[in-house]
């Protein structure tokens, strides 16, 4: 599934939400953007000190390509 696709879907869900829990999404979603603007990845060290994946150099400067699934 895309990007565009995950949106449509939330779309249509948050279509479906009662007032209160819009108000409740919308809390949510401005702590999830408050999150995102912090530059401390900190919170991401166990992430990335459980993850087993080695790549190589080649595999980390590969280009991304947003459409494969």
């Amino acid at each position: 599934m895309t990007i565009a696709e995950h949106r449509l879907t939330i779309i249509h869900q948050i279509e479906e939400l009662s007032e209160e829990s819009l108000i409740e999404l919308e809390k949510i979603i401005a702590k999830l953007k408050a999150k995102q603007k912090s530059d401390d990845i900190s919170d991401l060290g166990g992430f990335f000190k459980n993850n087993t994946i080695v790549l190589t150099n080649e595999e980390l400067c590969k280009p991304v390509d947003f459409n494969e699934e």
